[in-house]
C-alpha cells in the first residue's frame, strides 16, 4: 500500500504570519513589470444599425354581424338542428343519453354550457320563428332546465 503524504496549503501559519513559500511568491510578482495599459484612444463607435422597418399595416376585417332577427325574418338555416344537438350534447351530460361506448356521463358543468348556448340562440332568434316553433323551443327549453336542476339536487 503507498503513503500518504499530508502538505499544508494554507497561507498563514497558526500564529498568523505569512508563510514563506507565500512571501517569496509575492517578492517575484512585486518585481516582475506590470503589463502595459491599452491605449487611452477609444475605440470608434460602430456604426448605428438601420431601424427596422415597421410592419405593413393590415386593414382591419369588419365586425361580424349576425342577421337582423325579428317578427318576420326568415330564422337561419339549420338553427333547428344546431339547437337540437346542442339539447342531445346536454341531455348527454345530464346522462340522458348514452355515448357511442354505451357509458353515461354526468358532467354537469357541460350540461349548462350547453343548455345556456340553447338559451342564448332562442333568445336571439326566437322572434323569427313560427309561433308554433317558438312554443316547441322554448318547451324543450325548460324540459332541459328541469332536468338540469333535478340532476343538480
Amino acid at each position: 500500500m503507498g503513503e500518504i503524504k499530508v502538505t499544508d496549503r494554507r497561507m498563514f501559519t497558526p500564529d498568523g504570519r505569512l508563510r514563506e513559500e507565500f512571501e517569496q511568491e509575492l517578492a517575484r510578482a512585486a518585481a516582475e513589470p506590470e503589463p502595459a495599459a491599452p491605449s487611452a484612444v477609444p475605440d470608434p463607435e460602430p456604426a448605428p444599425e438601420p431601424a427596422p422597418a415597421p410592419p405593413p399595416v393590415a386593414t382591419p376585417a369588419p365586425p361580424f354581424t349576425l342577421p337582423p332577427g325579428g317578427e318576420g325574418a326568415k330564422p337561419p338555416t339549420g338553427l333547428l338542428e344546431l339547437i337540437q344537438i346542442l339539447g342531445d350534447l346536454a341531455a348527454s351530460c345530464l346522462g340522458q343519453a348514452p355515448l357511442p361506448d354505451g357509458r353515461l356521463l354526468l358532467d354537469l358543468d357541460g350540461a349548462r354550457f350547453y343548455i345556456d348556448l340553447v338559451a342564448a340562440l332562442v333568445e336571439r332568434f326566437g322572434a323569427s320563428f313560427a309561433p308554433h316553433d317558438r312554443r316547441a323551443l322554448q318547451g324543450f327549453l325548460d324540459q332541459l332546465r328541469l332536468q338540469y336542476v333535478a340532476r343538480r339536487g
